[in-house]
């Protein structure tokens, strides 16, 4: 009965969550109007309700990988209806890492099943997909581009800088701003309002420098303890740990919460 509710309130929130991003999509595609409020200048790319390509990107595939595992399980026809969207509204944010993440993942899972034959066919489906779906102008949708790789790098190093003055406990949760003001690491102008001075491009190095080295052991405990709740979870926080090694996904409370609300899917094998 709760699998029943649960799978239910997962339907719902996925059709708004589709409808929502193809609105967005079609209607207001551009956020280069919100730059001045802290928020990255998506252009042309599926970015949702979230306002954010990685997040949303986080969330059609976490939804992808469910309708998907669902759809062996059930094989019909009305079963392959979300996991067709949810993958081309994947493809649609042009987050490579999210590209990356969900290949490994689907890689991983068919192989563990040993369904090998069908690893090539998704693989050559992603593929197309990548190539059909339009390209306007503009940077974020050149898979090519190379300056968030760079700003990455770039990001990284900040982080570790920061975690060497406090290694072992961190400097505290919530004080990234605050850190970065004190060691000139943040532009004076909008140190409050923009959004990336509270944070880092990942959520481990979020950890690692707020909780420092303890910190780091007692949330890779934790994720392992809910990866472990059900056969599927480990799949799940596979895609959502990778894509959180280039930005910060698995801290976002509502990838957070649907991650813990597919943990308590209760399986007939556990």
């Amino acid at each position: 009965r709760s699998r029943k509710f649960i799978r239910l309130n997962l339907v719902l929130s996925a059709v708004l969550i589709i409808l929502i991003a193809i609105t967005q999509y079609f209607l207001y595609p551009d956020l280069r109007n919100l730059y001045y409020q802290g928020w990255d200048p998506h252009l042309y790319r599926a970015f949702g309700l979230f306002f954010d390509t990685s997040v949303s990107a986080a969330i059609y595939g976490l939804f992808f990988l469910y309708f998907l595992f669902d759809f062996k399980k059930r094989p019909k026809m009305r079963h392959s209806i979300f996991p067709i969207i949810f993958l081309i509204l994947v493809v649609l944010t042009f987050s490579r890492s999210v590209y990356i993440s969900i290949i490994v993942t689907i890689v991983t899972y068919f192989a563990e099943k040993k369904s090998f034959k069908i690893i090539p066919f998704l693989f050559l489906v992603f593929v197309t997909l990548i190539f059909l779906v339009p390209k306007p102008s503009g940077e974020g949708v050149n898979l090519k581009r190379l300056f968030s790789v760079n700003s990455r790098l770039k990001d990284y190093q900040t982080a570790l800088n920061i975690w060497q003055k406090q290694p072992i406990f961190g400097v505290g949760y919530n004080r990234i701003r605050y850190v970065k003001k004190q060691f000139n690491l943040i532009d004076n102008r909008d140190w409050q309002s923009n959004h990336a001075g509270a944070s880092f491009h990942s959520s481990f190095l979020i950890i690692f420098v707020t909780g420092g080295i303890a910190g780091l052991i007692a949330f890779l405990y934790f994720l392992y303890e809910l990866a472990r709740l059900n056969s599927n979870n480990k799949y799940y926080f596979l895609f959502a740990g990778l894509l959180s090694l280039s930005d910060n996904i698995i801290l976002h409370p509502f990838v957070l919460f649907i991650l813990i609300t597919l943990s308590l899917i209760p399986l007939s094998d556990k």
